[in-house]
C-alpha cells in the first residue's frame, strides 16, 4: 500500500472516528500534518452530509405528517357533515310528522272548535213578551242554568222546535249530553227542514264531543250533500279532518 492510500485510509477512519484514541493520537502527531486541511474538509463533509439527512429525514416526516392531519381532519369533517345531514333530516322529519298530528285535532278538539251557540232573535217573539225578553237576555249573555228553567216552562205547554233547539243548547253547554240529545233528536226526526238542519248540526256536534264518530259523520254527512242545508260548509270542513 502507497503512502497517499495509507493516509486516506487514515483520514477516512479519524474523520468516521473509527481510529482508536491512541491511533487518533498517533494520527495528530504525523509529521504530515500538511494533510490536517483534508482531515478538517472531509470531517466537516460527513458532518454536513448526516445534517442533511437528518434534515431532509425531518421535513418528510413532517409533510407525511401534514398530510395524514389533513386527510383526518377531512374524514372527520365528511364525517360530522353525514351525521348533521342526519339529524337534520331526522329533526324535519319529526317536525313535519308532529305538525301533521297536532294539525288533525280529534274529536272533542273538533267540537269546541265549531261548537258556536246559534243566537236566540226578539224579533222571533212579540215585542211586548217580557218573559220571553229575560229568556233571550240570560240565554244569550250566557246564563243556561236560568235559561234552561225558562225553556222547561215554555216547553210545557208547548212543542216549539225552536225552543227545543235552545234548550238543547242550553243542556250541551252545561254538558247534561243525553237530555240535549232528546231535544235535538226529537227535532230532527220532525218535518220543519230550517230546524232540523239546525238540530242536526248541534246533535253531530254532541257526538264529537264523545268521541261517537260514525254518529257524527252520518249527520254531517247528510248536511254536507245538501248545498242548501244550513251549516253545510262546516260540515264539509269537519268530515275534511275526521
Amino acid at each position: 500500500m502507497n503512502k497517499k492510500k495509507k493516509y486516506d485510509q487514515l483520514i477516512d477512519q479519524y474523520a468516521f472516528n473509527s481510529n482508536s484514541n491512541v491511533e487518533g493520537l498517533v494520527f495528530d502527531g504525523k509529521e504530515e500534518n500538511s494533510l490536517a486541511d483534508e482531515v478538517q474538509f472531509r470531517k466537516k463533509l460527513i458532518t454536513d452530509f448526516e445534517n442533511n439527512e437528518v434534515l431532509v429525514l425531518k421535513q418528510r416526516l413532517e409533510s407525511i405528517h401534514t398530510a395524514y392531519s389533513k386527510e383526518d381532519k377531512k374524514k372527520k369533517s365528511v364525517c360530522w357533515r353525514y351525521i348533521l345531514l342526519a339529524l337534520g333530516l331526522g329533526a324535519l322529519a319529526y317536525y313535519f310528522s308532529s305538525k301533521n298530528m297536532s294539525s288533525a285535532p280529534n274529536p272533542t278538539q273538533m267540537y269546541a272548535m265549531h261548537f258556536e251557540p246559534l243566537k236566540m232573535n226578539q224579533a222571533e217573539r212579540t215585542i211586548d213578551d217580557i218573559a220571553y225578553q229575560s229568556l233571550q237576555s240570560n240565554y244569550n249573555a250566557g246564563n243556561y242554568d236560568a235559561a234552561i228553567v225558562q225553556l222547561n216552562n215554555y216547553l210545557k205547554d208547548s212543542d216549539d222546535p225552536q225552543l227545543r233547539i235552545f234548550r238543547g243548547i242550553c243542556l250541551l253547554k252545561r254538558n247534561k249530553i243525553s237530555e240535549a240529545r232528546v231535544d235535538l233528536k226529537q227535532v230532527s226526526n220532525s218535518e220543519n227542514l230550517f230546524w232540523k238542519d239546525h238540530a242536526d248540526w248541534y246533535l253531530a256536534l254532541s257526538y264529537l264531543k264523545t268521541e261517537q264518530i260514525d254518529e257524527a259523520r252520518q249527520l254531517l254527512n247528510r248536511l254536507s250533500i245538501d248545498k242548501n242545508a244550513d251549516h253545510h260548509m262546516r260540515a264539509k270542513e269537519i268530515l275534511s279532518e275526521l
